[in-house]
């Protein structure tokens, strides 16, 4: 907890000497921060030096050596990686599965360049899994690398890259981030992809198959048919039952009977949004039919 002590709390307590953090993330027993000077302060467990330098195991905050200018972090189990202002990247801690990033398999408490001997540059995002990392660059492109067991690197293989590898297929990602052997990006079209390990569904393609590639997220969609606005009716309100439990966003585009609607005639077309609060399973949406008309919504 980065107070000074061992003891479990069950109430947040203040981490010693931080009052100008500007980033946060943790690992399995490790956690850090950037501050607003651009140095990296991490506590907590450093058996494979994931503190970023030879202190023992502190319980409280001690300083990453070598940062000055980091502007984003992110915690594996054992490993730690920010990405720093002059957009290259830097790994520290357990290296075992190669996901520093700088061609070895060697741990390190000194943060090393990702991509070794050369720099990985043009970073804009960091995400970090359980043992693999990765990154995000300007072009939109993504790179991985560490354990790729289940194909969370991307590559279409399950070889470990101790080097970034480009993710197949994504050229417009936007942000990254890993779990417990699979990872997932959203892009600029506001799309979400992940691929890797999918035993519990954690892809959300709607299968529980390993995807070694990224593989699209699949939303819920919806129908709402039926029903009938008549001349002077008024807002016409839908009842919608789902059989989920999270926010999801219903659009419902209305049309007249007889197909007839064109800009400026006494025919005109609607639109309103039907929206599930988290938690609940029906909602009623209520749209107002422009003009005195015989309206039904589309099907």
């Amino acid at each position: 907890l980065g107070n000074g002590t061992t003891t479990p709390s069950p109430l947040p307590v203040a981490v010693s000497g931080i009052t100008d953090a500007i980033e946060i993330t943790t690992g399995v027993n490790h956690s850090c921060v950037v501050r607003e000077t651009g140095s990296v302060w991490c506590w907590g467990d450093n058996s494979f030096g994931q503190l970023g330098n030879d202190d023992p195991s502190s319980s409280v905050p001690v300083q990453v050596a070598g940062i000055a200018d980091a502007e984003l972090l992110a915690a594996g189990h054992h490993h730690t990686c920010a990405m720093l202002g002059d957009t290259t990247a830097r790994c520290w801690g357990r290296n075992d599965a190669g996901q520093l990033g700088n061609g070895t398999i060697n741990d390190s408490s000194a943060p090393v360049a990702v991509g070794g001997a050369t720099p990985l540059t043009n970073v804009t995002d960091i995400g970090v899994g359980s043992f693999h990392s990765c990154a995000v660059l300007e072009s939109g492109a993504a790179r991985c690398w560490g354990d790729n067991w289940a194909g969370q690197l991307g590559d279409n293989t399950v070889s470990t890259r101790t080097l970034p590898v480009a993710v197949n297929l994504l050229t417009t990602a936007s942000a990254i981030d890993g779990g417990n052997g699979f990872t997932c990006a959203n892009t600029a079209t506001v799309e979400a992809y992940c691929w890797g390990n999918n035993g519990q569904g954690q892809l959300g393609d709607g299968t529980f198959t390993e995807r070694r590639q990224p593989t699209l997220v699949v939303f819920p969609a919806f129908t709402i048919s039926g029903g009938r606005v008549f001349e002077n009716a008024g807002p016409l309100p839908f009842t919608v039952q789902l059989n989920i439990d999270l926010p999801v966003a219903v659009s419902v585009n209305y049309a007249t009977s007889d197909g007839s609607a064109t800009s400026g005639s006494d025919y005109m077309p609607a639109s309103g949004t039907l929206t599930i609060p988290a938690g609940q399973t029906q909602g009623i949406v209520n749209v107002a039919i422009t003009n005195d008309a015989l309206v039904e919504p589309d099907e």
